[in-house]
């Protein structure tokens, strides 16, 4: 098992060894080979990318730079490979990492088994539908891969359980895509609460909206420029609908709606300013029109969170904690931290709010991280052994709101209390062969 970066020597051997295998050239051009203020190859952690849809290649509409270009702006590492199940969303990927990289070197799959299998690829990006991955990240793992991967990290409990095993008994590097833990802002913020500045904690505000439903929509007809099959992949099998490949998220079976997929970020804050990072809830109301209006979670410590999914925008996204001498509202994936009163912001601190967190580059200080862990072998900021408690949360949830009833669960043994109706939706099936 390779617990650190590849040699020069080593990784020249084993491309060529795996390229013989293959019947695929293995070209090195002389850009590859270094220079004056160069990173030499041996240095640089060689990425695949799983998933080439608008998360990963970014979207110029809304000047949104994807992840893709995050991860070449770092010198650390260089991009090697890409994999999609659609030949279009491929084809642009493999043009955008050429004319970045200056060759003709990047690999294209459209099976990621394909990609996880060669020895000179050190880590891999997933950005897929929901739906795949806790599949990927765990073979991904299996395969000696470090891996990056987007929220919500898991489709169920049990996967995000089996990614935090994975990696553990693999030796890998996770980072799941929750990039407030690698915001200066955050830290500081998590910090005011964590060392007692507002007192004790009363609530937290979830402010997060949809739930997901059942996929009734029709057949269309599959285009042509797509592997339908591999898409739906572990999920429930569906035809084709433009709706479900463009939204799966808010689909049962493909994903848990906004409440995981936003929801994610808003619950992995909560966790971590109530010191829930290991440990979770115990008890999961509904409302009742009486003593809790929204969906709420109680911990065995006193706090208790809430849901709130009402359409208020002010209310409708991001982490609110009230404490007895304050507040402090987040909005994780903005990187916006605001405390009320404001002098919280530094009054136990020897630097002024002001003065924290303003570097802009939120996504690629969590990419830095991620890149140097792999490298150090540390925890990432958002491992998963940290984030997968996140997500239960948020599965939680789903699973509360689906049944329509009181829930109680057990943290320690990631199971709820004598309840094997709950229990039964800890997991899904998994069409074979997506079984892990």
């Amino acid at each position: 098992m390779r617990t650190k970066i590849l040699t020069r020597r080593a990784l020249l051997l084993q491309g060529l060894t795996a390229g013989t295998a293959l019947g695929l050239p293995y070209v090195i051009p002389a850009a590859a080979l270094g220079g004056p203020g160069r990173i030499a190859p041996s240095e640089r952690i060689t990425i695949g990318f799983i998933g080439m849809g608008g998360r990963v290649l970014g979207d110029t509409r809304n000047n949104y730079a994807g992840l893709l270009k995050f991860f070449q702006n770092e010198e650390t590492c260089v991009v090697r490979a890409v994999c999609d199940v659609n030949k279009n969303h491929l084809r642009t990927a493999q043009e955008r990492v050429n004319q970045f990289n200056g060759n003709n070197d990047c690999l294209t799959f459209s099976d990621f088994r394909n990609l996880l299998v060669r020895s000179d690829i050190d880590a891999v990006v997933i950005g897929t539908s929901h739906n795949w991955h806790g599949v990927m990240t765990v073979l991904g793992c299996r395969y000696g891969k470090d891996v990056y991967v987007e929220k919500p990290i898991s489709n169920t409990i049990i996967e995000a359980r089996k990614m935090a095993q994975a990696a553990e008994r693999f030796g890998r590097i996770i980072q799941a895509g929750t990039q407030a833990r690698s915001s200066a802002r955050f830290q500081y913020a998590m910090g005011v609460i964590q060392q007692g500045v507002l007192g004790k904690i009363k609530k937290v505000r979830i402010g997060c909206t949809g739930v997901p439903v059942y996929c009734d929509l029709p057949a269309q007809p599959v285009p042509d420029y797509l592997d339908w099959d591999m898409w739906v992949g572990p999920s429930p099998w569906r035809p084709y609908h433009q709706e479900l490949y463009d939204h799966c998220g808010r689909y049962i079976g493909f994903g848990g709606g906004g409440i995981t997929d936003w929801g994610q970020h808003f619950f992995d804050v909560a966790q971590w300013g109530l010191g829930m990072d290991h440990s979770g809830p115990t008890d999961i109301y509904l409302p009742d029109g009486s003593e809790y209006e929204f969906l709420t979670f109680k911990y065995a410590h006193g706090p208790e969170m809430y849901l709130h999914m009402k359409g208020n925008r002010r209310l409708s996204t991001g982490t609110l904690f009230i404490g007895e001498h304050g507040e402090i509202d987040t909005m994780a994936w903005g990187d916006q931290v605001s405390f009320k009163p404001r002098h919280l912001a530094y009054r136990y601190f020897d630097h002024a709010y002001k003065g924290v967190g303003n570097t802009g580059k939120l996504l690629g200080n969590h990419v830095t991280n991620f890149l140097d862990c792999v490298r150090s072998r540390k925890k990432p900021n958002a491992d998963v052994g940290i984030s997968y408690r996140g997500v239960i949360v948020a599965h939680l949830a789903n699973i509360a709101l689906r049944l329509k009833r009181r829930l109680k669960w057990d943290p320690a043994t990631e199971r709820f209390v004598d309840d094997e109706e709950a229990n039964r939706l800890l997991e899904t099936v998994h069409r074979p062969p997506w079984v892990i």
